[in-house]
This record gives C-alpha cells, structure tokens and sequence, in this order.
C-alpha cells in the first residue's frame, strides 16, 4: 500500500476525487474528510449528516461530490476556494445508501435504505421521478447511456438514461451489494451477498464468475484500464 488513513471511527464509504486524485471518505460519525492523496495528510473535514455518512460519490467533473446519510438526505458539495462548501441538499425521506451522477452532472440518482431509487435535477434540487422496489445497489456507464439498478433478490436491470428498460440479468441469490460499470464500457462487474462476484458483457453474457467466498462479497472495484 503506498498510504493508509486511520480514523477512530468506522469509514463506511471513500471515493477518489478528479483530477487531482485526493481521496474522500464517509465516516460513521457524521463527517465526510478528504486527504492528500500524496502523504495521506487530512486536508479537509466538514460535519456532513446527522447520524452516520453511508455513500460518498465524486461528480465526473471533480467540481461537487455528494455524500448520503442516515439522516435521509443526500447533500452535494461543491469545491469553493479549494473548500468544500454544501450546495445542494436532496431529502429522500429514508437513510441514503448509495448514488450515481450522470455523466453530464446534471442529474442524479439517489438510494434509500426504502430500495426505492429517486431522480433529481442538480441545477434546482427538484425532484423528478422515483422508481423501483427492493433495489440495493445503482450504476452508470462512464458516457452515459446506460443505468443499472440490483435488487435484494438478485437480479439486475439495465435502463437507458430516458429510463426504458433494456435487459434483466439473473446470476445472483440475494441481495447485490456492488455493480460496477467498467470504465470502457466494455462489462460490468456485480458482487452480493451470495459470496460470488460476476463479470458481465453488456448483453447479460456471463464472462467471469468468482466463488462463492465463504462471506459476502461487500465492495470491489475495477483499475482504469480494466484490466484488474
């Protein structure tokens, strides 16, 4: 590892924050921090929710990111001065559990602990449409085009941005608690409760299946150049 980050406290969620690459973390006391990512220097800490910070997510321009709390709102918070400032604060009405931002940052998806999966504007905080039942984890392709809902059952559905469903894929037994677009476009890779991690062609094909572990498989990634 080039660096690590010790809190006293559980980290719930991170991300890592275009272009610079600085690292943003959701801590379970309320606070979202970002460090150098550099020498792992703490550069900023803001008190983000009331009760614990369970998603934090970078906005594809590296201007805003938005964290997600048991306090039922989804807060964005733009970079002022270097400084993270709130922007923008989006009242799902159950504890926030994950989102995606579109590509173009205009709009985004917000997860509820309720599964249900809301629509937003970013420009107004207006609330545009909600949809799904018993959903656990959200995705979005790089360009856009493309938005993947998994359910507590473990299926996945593929939409196009305008909210037409594509395909249902089936491969999981419970919930899903990962799915991941990866960054060419090329597959997508999901992990749940089952202990399996799976990877997918854009068609539902199963390319790669790992496992099942002996545990839930509860968060995984995919390099920059997918190859890992």
């Amino acid at each position: 590892a080039r660096f690590g980050v010790k809190v006293p406290f559980t980290i719930c969620a991170c991300c890592v924050l275009p272009p610079g690459g600085n690292l943003a973390t959701a801590g379970e006391d309320g606070t979202a921090c970002i460090w150098n990512a550099k020498d792992a220097k703490k550069l900023f800490e803001i008190r983000a929710h009331e009760g614990g910070v369970l998603c934090i997510v970078s906005f594809p321009n590296g201007k805003c990111f938005l964290t997600g709390g048991c306090d039922g709102y989804a807060k964005i918070w733009k970079f002022q001065s270097a400084k993270p400032s709130l922007f923008g604060c989006l009242n799902h009405g159950f504890a926030v559990t994950g989102a995606v931002v579109y590509p173009d940052a205009r709009q985004l998806l917000s997860l509820g602990l309720d599964g249900v999966a809301k629509v937003w504007r970013v420009e107004n905080e207006e609330f545009l449409c909600q949809g799904g039942a018993g959903l656990s984890a959200l995705g979005i392709s790089r360009f856009g085009g493309n938005i993947f809902t998994a359910s507590l059952e473990g299926s996945i559905e593929r939409f196009s941005d305008d909210g037409k469903q594509l395909s249902v894929w089936d491969g999981h037994v419970g919930p899903i608690n990962v799915i991941i677009v990866f960054p060419d476009e090329s597959r997508v890779l999901t992990a749940g409760e089952d202990g399996l991690t799976i990877v997918w062609s854009m068609s539902g094909t199963r390319h790669i299946k790992l496992g099942p572990f002996d545990s839930p498989v509860l968060c995984a990634d995919v390099s920059a150049c997918c190859q890992w």
